[in-house]
């Protein structure tokens, strides 16, 4: 296992330095191909990318299958405090980190060791965990990037970490993934878009993630439940192979045990995952797929037959309630039906 050093920068020069870096001590095949990193094929496949957002903020995307564990990441302390990162593990088995310290943490497993905050005046190593999956996200921005917001306001006494940004003490913690959060960096990995809007859309993104992170800091929860990605993993599993035409919705009792959890666990947990009850999230996917076939000039009882109505009556009041019209008043509204 070699140890390998990397630095932290808003620039992908950065990146750049580090995979020649790899090549050098490893006499692999490693390369930077515009935003992406290119791996020998034997050690590892995947994703890994780097995106410019802004001078003072970067993204870095990590989702492969290792294949080979060759590295140890080392990062040591420098003297300018200029940089932040805050890394989001979505790995099933936790890292391994050494942090100033010196202190060995676990980082990602559930939701809350999955997040670490720090600035470039801290050392941070990362220790390899094996081969596997790695899925993890970085965000890397200037510390003039929240500092000039955070000036303009009254940053709260009762809120040392943000005491401590404003007065340039380093930081370096552990945090807890709220589920807000897991929905933003979902949304990053699964977002298929043209190069030309990328950068513009991860942007959005970005600042969702560090907007939710800055509040969860002032307004933390003592009393939320710490959910694991597997089990959010499971649930959100079930929902993507369920196609509302094809599949048989399954019970709710069906679905916990499909799930590998208690009924009453499920209940609360796809609540909070997808902000719906079971039924009501089904229901509206549904109905929202009714209304596409309906857009398409579907006749309004084949509609309700393809999504499960036996009974035409209730696909009509169901629908209405949820449109606020009936399916042949939202239909005959539609332009492509009436230019027909």
């Amino acid at each position: 296992m070699h140890d390998l050093t990397y630095y932290i920068s808003t620039n992908k020069k950065c990146v750049v330095d580090l995979i020649d870096h790899m090549r050098t001590i490893s006499g692999k095949n490693f390369y930077v191909e515009g935003d992406h990193v290119v791996f020998p094929p034997e050690l590892a496949e995947g994703r890994m990318e780097f995106y410019e957002l802004a001078d003072n903020l970067s993204l870095l995307l990590i989702d492969f299958v290792l294949h080979k564990q060759l590295f140890n990441l080392m990062r040591e302390p420098v003297r300018s405090n200029d940089y932040y990162v805050m890394f989001i593990s979505l790995d099933s088995i936790p890292v391994q980190i050494e942090a100033n310290n010196k202190d060995i943490q676990d980082l990602g497993g559930n939701l809350n060791n999955a997040v670490y905050f720090s600035s470039t005046a801290n050392a941070i190593h990362f220790y390899g965990n094996g081969e596997g999956h790695r899925k993890r996200l970085g965000l890397i921005f200037t510390k003039s990037l929240l500092y000039n917001y955070l000036q303009r306001y009254a940053v709260p006494v009762s809120v040392p970490l943000l005491q401590n940004f404003i007065n340039d003490v380093p930081l370096q913690f552990r945090a807890q993934l709220d589920l807000n959060s897991l929905h933003v960096v979902e949304d990053i990995f699964n977002v298929k878009l043209p190069l030309l809007t990328r950068s513009l859309y991860y942007t959005g993104d970005a600042m969702r993630l560090l907007a939710i992170f800055l509040n969860n800091i002032i307004e933390i929860s003592e009393n939320e439940e710490n959910f694991k990605f597997d089990d959010v993993g499971r649930i959100m599993k079930l929902v993507d192979g369920i196609d509302i035409i094809d599949s048989e919705i399954p019970s709710l009792e069906q679905a916990a045990e499909d799930c590998l959890m208690s009924k009453s666990k499920f209940i609360k947990l796809f609540k909070v995952v997808y902000k719906l009850s079971y039924g009501d999230f089904f229901l509206e996917k549904k109905l929202s797929k009714a209304a596409e076939l309906l857009r398409s000039g579907m006749q309004v009882s084949d509609v309700g037959y393809r999504i499960g109505y036996s009974n035409l009556g209730h696909f009509a009041a169901a629908f209405k309630k949820h449109y606020k019209q009936t399916p042949k008043q939202y239909q005959l509204q539609q332009p492509s039906y009436n230019d027909d």
